[in-house]
């Protein structure tokens, strides 16, 4: 409606016009000659009239139109409507009305000439000629004004004549505009009337686009609040998510480690079940989420030996039937361990555990399970288990050869396993880089490796030559132009210097994955390794040096290339760069002194490891790794701060910034620097402008001087700028900007490269953001703007859960809106739910940047305190219902009641605390409304 478009507060004024009966009306068919205007003239001056008053009306009827599609706001339109309108009757002042926020009063927001003293002042409908018009919703004629006693009399310039029109808004009186003659005689005529009313038929539609525009800019801006409070929730439950699926994922690796460590002959079978339970996965082309779970969950299939007893997990005879038994129990055990955790990983666990004993035929224990009655993370583990405990050396036996191994899994075919997981195993078990476990874990002599040429059989690198090797790598550093050809040199060296057979490489970390960034010696190469993933992942992220003489003895070994003995993994650990030496020997062993000899090397790395911070390589294997890392990226957070990192490495930048949205986006933009850097971001209401007031988002990349775009000061580091809008289906979703010291000047290939990066970074951003979109929807009440009930409990549940870590209170506050049915009823249901929407908007606008609040019923509201003592729950609740006063219908404010409870005194759950915020509510309701009930007093 039009009364709720205003920006300008009305200032209400002792001045009031009374009601009266008016004398002479549009509806008179007596009036009197004189109200009339003379339809001849004697000297033939009719026609000119009417010439000049339609062009009069012409002129005004055209620039209101034009209103209707002009960016006018409100004030400005209503003085254009006030002018014209005058304009069409010579000799008049107008002045228009409008309907006030609460409907109860009419406003003169716009009075020109002698009525100016009078803006902003009000009527009700039974008040002067306006509230007439209000009144009967119909246009209305006074040409008696000045003889109305109550009248406004401001001497000379009280008006002689009104003339008042209504202008009606969505089938509702929505103002009156009006004209006033104060010529002593003047008056206006019927025809005055027809041509004003006409005037205000259009007038109102302009008022109509004006409004509804300032609806849907205002309801745009209660979305983005609401959208940025649950950007802010996205991000805790992120966090708190992945805080909790780490945390289920160490459960894990302990519960397996004590299992290891309670059956140490075959502790190292469990991380090797973990591997090929993956790999089948993958070969059977299940999801890679399925997969690492199954890797992450498969090490816990014989958990429930931990409550076997040691004479039999460990006996090395034959077992007898009731041990056999006894033995059996451990399926049962470890699921009821590992079932009903609230942990998807750990339910997995739990049905691995459960039916990895299972046979295809039914003849399985401990349910005799049939077929595809198994699941199938059962029957993957039970093929993974047996292989490797027919491989491995048993306490009871010695392990059985390769081939023999696997012909026994072939005829296990159809009876014992299924036949197509089974034929996926025996696809991939070369390409797993299947090995005999060690015989030395039993003591027994470990079977050699195939040495590489020229290595004889069972040969140890030198000491000494490893050592000499390693001190020309240490002197092969400094000489080099560039971190990355001194690691090149360093590794020539040791690996030229130590003999046939060394080879060694360094990896660096980048988005979390180990890429290969210079090797020597190696035919194959693996990159993209997680720190969970084999042992350079290991050495790095416990910062631990990792010595393998035998690759054979650990699991948790990834072979690059076939025959492979030794490896040693060293962590290089740099202000702002970590990386790892690997050395590893294809034949030969390393020494037992390896360590000592290779450290030298390692810290003269980390003295130069920083620099790796260089530009990336704009190499194909580099744009391919960052485009896939890119796009398993799905926060918009994630990949503007990915994309400012990048871009700054990429073009050896001084800084990047990434800003998305117009001015009126608040967000602090991505900003990325290097470390000595002083520089800051540039202000996104900066960057903004420049685009706007610019051809900028036109061009796919500009280089440009900050100085002459007036964003830098002429001796202002990095002020020489990469400007590259990013732009997704013709739309500009913001910029990303990179800042140097010096002019920049790019190759072919860098500008390729960055417009490449910046258009796949604008792509997932719309995807981004859209899926933000989705989720917003799911938690978001769609008439207030505020959470939803579910929206609600979840932050509910996170400020319980934070409270309690902290130990400090939490409010929970529940209003309800006094009579609200009593509301609908008299006015109406859209008049109803805009009592909500300004009870949503006061509660958005009084609570405390850090406080939650939601609509979580009809007409029920709740608002959560975090660390709000009873003092400070009291004050904000009282200003909020005093508040609500100022929501006002038919001249009566509107009223809520409030119940408090406070955490933990009132309940330590959501469930507890909501129910008794709700008894207060009932009691405040009962006492007399409009009042606080519930506990308030600190707990």
């Amino acid at each position: 409606m039009l009364r709720s478009f205003g920006t300008r507060a009305p200032t209400p004024t002792p001045h009031r016009i009374p009601g009266r009966s008016v004398k002479h009306t549009a509806a008179n068919a007596d009036e009197p000659p004189e109200m009339v205007r003379s339809a001849t003239n004697g000297d033939g001056s009719r026609g000119r009239d009417e010439a000049a008053g339609l062009r009069r009306e012409l002129d005004a009827l055209h620039d209101t139109t034009v209103a209707l599609s002009a960016p006018l706001d409100p004030d400005a339109l209503l003085e254009l409507i006030a002018e014209r309108a005058a304009g069409l009757v010579g000799g008049s002042h107008g002045y228009v009305y409008v309907l006030s926020d609460d409907g109860s009063r009419m406003v003169e927001r716009v009075a020109q000439g002698p009525l100016s003293q009078f803006a902003c002042s009000e009527i009700t409908r039974e008040e002067g000629h306006a509230g007439l018009v209000w009144r009967t919703g119909k246009a209305q004629i006074d040409n008696d004004y000045r003889t109305f006693p109550p009248r406004r009399d401001i001497g000379q310039a009280t008006p002689a004549a009104v003339l008042g029109a209504p202008l009606i808004v969505r089938g509702e009186v929505a103002g009156v505009l009006g004209l006033a003659r104060t010529e002593p005689g003047a008056t206006f005529s019927l025809e005055d009337q027809r041509l004003v009313e006409r005037f205000a038929q259009i007038a109102s539609l302009a008022i109509e686009r004006v409004s509804l525009h300032a609806e849907l800019h205002h309801e745009l801006e209660q979305r983005r609040g609401a959208e940025e409070e649950l950007l802010h929730t996205i991000a805790r439950l992120t966090h708190s998510e992945l805080a909790l699926k780490q945390s289920h994922e160490e459960m894990v690796r302990r519960l397996a480690s004590a299992a290891e460590q309670r059956d140490g002959a075959t502790g190292r079978h469990i991380e090797r079940v973990s591997t090929t339970c993956e790999q089948v996965a993958r070969r059977l082309g299940l999801d890679d989420a399925f997969c690492e779970a199954l890797r992450l969950a498969s090490p816990l299939h014989d958990v429930g030996k931990i409550a076997i007893r040691d004479d039999v997990l460990l006996k090395a005879a034959p077992l007898d039937d009731e041990e056999r038994a006894e033995i059996q129990r451990h399926a049962e055990i470890g699921h009821r361990m590992l079932c009903d955790a609230g942990s998807e990983l750990l339910d997995l666990a739990a049905t691995i555990a459960l039916t990895h004993h299972e046979r295809f035929d039914g003849t399985g224990y401990p349910q005799g399970l049939h077929g595809e009655e198994i699941p199938l993370e059962g029957r993957i583990a039970a093929i993974a288990d047996v292989f490797d405990a027919l491989t491995s050396d048993r306490v009871y036996r010695p392990a059985f050869p390769l081939e023999q191994a696997l012909a026994m899994m072939r005829a296990g075919s159809g009876t014992q396993f299924d036949p197509v997981v089974l034929d996926a195993f025996l696809d991939v078990h070369q390409e797993l880089g299947v090995r005999l476990p060690p015989k030395s874990d039993m003591g027994l002599p470990a079977a050699p490796h195939d040495p590489a040429p020229g290595v004889p059989s069972g040969a140890t690198v030198s000491e000494d030559a490893l050592a000499r090797a390693v001190a020309d790598a240490v002197d092969a550093l400094p000489g080099a132009a560039s971190a990355r050809e001194a690691i090149d040199n360093a590794l020539k060296c040791l690996c030229r210097g130590a003999g046939t057979g060394v080879i060694a490489s360094v990896y660096t970390l980048d988005h979390d994955r180990l890429w290969c960034l210079a090797q020597n010696g190696y035919e194959q190469v693996r990159d993209g390794f997680t720190l969970q993933q084999g042992v350079m992942g290991r050495s790095l992220r416990t910062e631990t040096i990792v010595f393998l003489p035998d690759v054979r003895t650990d699991a948790g070994f990834i072979g690059a290339q076939s025959g492979i003995t030794s490896e040693l993994a060293l962590p290089l650990v740099g202000q702002n760069t970590r990386a790892i030496l690997n050395v590893e020997t294809v034949g030969a062993r390393l020494p037992d002194g390896a360590v000592a000899a290779l450290e030298p090397l390692a810290d003269a790395m980390r003295d130069v490891i920083d620099a790796l911070d260089a530009p990336l390589r704009l190499d194909l294997a580099t744009l391919a790794r960052l485009t896939v890392y890119a796009s398993s990226l799905r926060s918009v957070a994630e990949l503007t701060e990915f994309a400012t990192r990048t871009l700054g490495r990429l073009l050896d930048l001084e800084a990047a910034q990434l800003t998305l949205g117009g001015p009126t986006v608040d967000s602090t933009p991505s900003f990325w620097r290097r470390p000595e850097s002083p520089l800051q971001p540039i202000p996104n209401e900066t960057i903004a402008a420049a685009t706007a007031s610019s051809s900028l988002g036109e061009y796919t990349w500009s280089m440009l001087d900050g100085v002459d775009m007036e964003l830098a000061a002429p001796d202002e580091p990095g002020r020489w700028l990469l400007w590259l809008p990013l732009r997704i289906h013709g739309v500009l979703l913001g910029s990303l900007v990179g800042r140097s010291n010096a002019p920049i000047a790019l190759e072919h290939e860098q500008t390729e490269a960055a417009t490449l990066f910046a258009q796949q970074i604008a792509a997932l951003i719309d995807v981004g953001q859209a899926l933000r979109r989705e989720r917003r929807a799911a938690v978001t009440d769609s008439l207030t703007g505020l959470l939803n009930p579910r929206g609600f409990d979840e932050r509910l549940r996170e400020e319980i859960a934070r409270a309690e870590r902290s130990g400090r209170t939490l409010a929970v506050v529940l209003t309800d809106c006094d009579d609200l049915k009593r509301i609908n009823d008299r006015f109406g249901h859209e008049r109803g739910d805009a009592v909500l929407q300004g009870i949503a908007r006061l509660l958005r606008n009084g609570k405390r940047l850090s406080d939650v609040a939601g609509r979580v019923g009809g007409d029920e509201f709740g608002l959560l305190l975090p660390e709000a003592d009873a003092e400070a729950v009291a004050v904000v609740t009282e200003r909020l219902r005093l508040a609500l006063h100022d929501i006002r219908l038919a001249g009566e404010g509107v009223t809520a009641s409030f119940g408090i409870a406070m955490y933990p005194d009132s309940g330590r759950t959501g469930a507890a605390l909501l129910r008794a915020a709700d008894r207060a509510l009932y009691e405040a309701k009962h006492g007399g409304k409009d009042r606080l009930a519930g506990t308030i007093a600190a707990g």
